[in-house]
């Protein structure tokens, strides 16, 4: 391999990464969810999603039936 070709390699990878981090940069990472049954608070169901919604949370995991 030589010199140019190794250049040349490196800017190709070098070019790839840096496309595929601007596309990453546009999307969340993660979203925050909490379960339904940890919201210990008095009211009905309007209400926890309400102070779910206000705290930043983006989703509710609802408790399932099993034993």
């Amino acid at each position: 391999m030589t010199r140019r070709d190794f250049l040349h390699a490196s800017a190709l990878a070098t070019g790839a990464l840096l496309a595929n981090a601007a596309s990453a940069a546009d999307k969340p990472k993660l979203k925050k969810a909490v379960k339904f049954g940890m919201i210990n608070i008095k009211g009905g169901v309007k209400e926890k999603f309400e102070l779910i919604k206000k705290l930043g949370f983006q989703g509710v995991e609802f408790d399932s039936p099993s034993n």
